[in-house]
């Protein structure tokens, strides 16, 4: 298991916190962090630009190839830690490259790249937790509402996956809703186009629909 984050959330705490539970961590890893190549301290900033092309693996992913620094040592307040530094498709020391610490040394560096590679789609899925599904937007405040609550959102996207999946085409997420959405309207227009053949009261179309009968008319 291997928890995986942006640099922003990299810190020596969560590291540590991760690995109490058992969980290996990968992140992005800042420039002001510092490495100690040769029992030297020298921030990664600092460090990259004499790095030679001829130090550097070549590591195809996807479509794309990176060229990478491997480090492996102390990594600023963290004992012991592999760093990768990437430069994509082309090298250049005069150019930053993307940081990227893993506290599971024994991975080769094409599987860490692998591995945190697979953080975007986490990334897209909080989106949709937060903007989509109403994870950013709930005001409870019980522990077991909480917990509740988020059992629900994770139950309806699991269906939507599920549902995404099954689609033939290659859709995201945000069409497998407009999809979901179109279904259950369907399903209500059909739901009331039949109630009227069987000439069905308005008033128990109503109660299935758990609507209040009473009509409410707006006069200008």
């Amino acid at each position: 298991m291997y928890v995986l984050t942006d640099s922003w959330y990299t810190s020596k705490d969560l590291i540590e916190y991760s690995l109490s539970k058992g969980f290996h961590y990968i992140g992005g890893l800042r420039s002001n962090y510092t490495l100690k190549p040769a029992g030297i301290p020298i921030k990664i900033s600092d460090f990259y630009q004499y790095i030679e092309k001829d130090e550097l693996d070549f590591v195809k992913l996807d479509d794309d190839y990176y060229y990478v620094y491997r480090y492996q040592g102390k990594v600023g307040k963290i004992d012991y830690a592999t760093v990768l530094l990437c430069w994509k498709n082309d090298f250049s020391n005069s150019d930053s490259p993307k940081c990227i610490l893993s506290t599971d040394t024994k991975l080769s560096t094409q599987t860490i790249l692998e591995y945190y590679a697979k953080r975007w789609n986490i990334e897209t899925s909080f989106y949709y937790f937060k903007n989509t599904l109403g994870l950013n937007d709930y005001r409870i405040k019980s522990l077991q509402g909480v917990i509740r609550f988020w059992h629900i959102v994770y139950l309806a996207y699991n269906y939507l996956e599920i549902l995404r999946v099954l689609t033939p085409n290659d859709i995201n997420l945000g069409d497998t809703l407009i999809i979901a959405r179109d279904y259950i309207l369907k399903d209500l227009i059909r739901f009331i186009y039949y109630a009227i053949k069987e000439e069905i009261p308005i008033t128990k179309i109503y109660d299935t629909l758990n609507l209040d009968g009473n009509d409410l008319y707006l006069v200008a």
